[in-house]
Order: structure tokens, then sequence, then C-alpha cells
């Protein structure tokens, strides 16, 4: 199977302004990131991941858990 190199994730390509990524598409990076990475299972809840952002981002994380998913 060959794959083209110019090929794009478009997920993260609608979520950009001026060639920067928003902050929705940072976020998804980071969850995306988290769930990857990480072997314990209370770190990919949504509250583990909301602390593990905020604290990235020095932030309370009961600020961005309602972010984290939304539906």
């Amino acid at each position: 199977m060959k794959i083209k190199s110019d090929t794009n994730l478009s997920i993260f390509n609608t979520f950009k302004i001026k060639g920067e990524l928003t902050g929705e598409a940072n976020r998804q990076r980071s969850i995306i990131t988290i769930l990857a990475s990480n072997t314990n299972p209370a770190e990919r809840t949504r509250t583990g991941i909301s602390q593990r952002i905020a604290k990235r981002q020095d932030i309370a994380w009961k600020n961005i858990y309602s972010g984290i998913f939304e539906i």
C-alpha cells in the first residue's frame, strides 16, 4: 500500500487560523498524545486527561474538564 507524501490529517487542517493551530487543535493533539503514551488507566480518564493538560498550562483542571470531550 502506497501513501502519498503530501497527505495531511484533515482534522488538524480545519483548525488553523492564519497558518497557526487553534486551541481546539492543540487540545486534540494533547488528548491523542496522552491516550497513546500512558499505560496507567487512571491517567486516560477524562479527569486524568484534564489534570495532565492543566498541569502543563498551569491552570485549574476543573476549568478545562468540560472541554476535553465535547459531545
